[in-house]
Formats: structure tokens, sequence, C-alpha cells
């Protein structure tokens, strides 16, 4: 199910005793957003120039990825 809470409330109301199943990309996709909403409220702390700026400005997309992914070409 999508984890819109409009789809969320209907589904309780029509299907009271249905069991809610959240669908892995959904999320994924809530959790990717929060990470990243979280990233830039540090870096909006941070010095544009300071080394911890740059490397969260840089790699965020490793930050994402699945650890088990990684290898040293990426970093």
């Amino acid at each position: 199910m999508d984890m819109f809470s409009p789809y969320y409330d209907i589904a309780r109301k029509l299907f009271p005793k249905a069991k809610i199943v959240l669908d892995r990309f959904h999320i994924v996709q809530h959790l990717s957003r929060a990470m990243s909403r979280v990233r830039v409220q540090i870096m909006n702390q941070l010095d544009r120039k300071s080394h911890e700026y740059k490397a969260l400005k840089r790699y965020w997309k490793l930050i994402q990825q699945d650890s088990r992914k990684l290898s040293d070409k990426s970093v």
C-alpha cells in the first residue's frame, strides 16, 4: 500500500480488520527523503568551505546506498 495518508485512512475505514502492508519502495522512499532533509539541515549549520560540508554535498548518494554494494571505487 502507498503511504499517502488518505489511502491509509480510507483502507482503515473500509477494511477495519485488514492488515495494512506497506510496500518496500515507499518505505525506502520515505526514509531517503527524511535522510536528505536531515543532511540539508546539518549542512545549513556548517561553513560552506568546511571539509564536512563538502563531504556531505559531494557524497550524499553514497550515504543512501546499500553498504554491501559499495566498493573502493565509489568512494
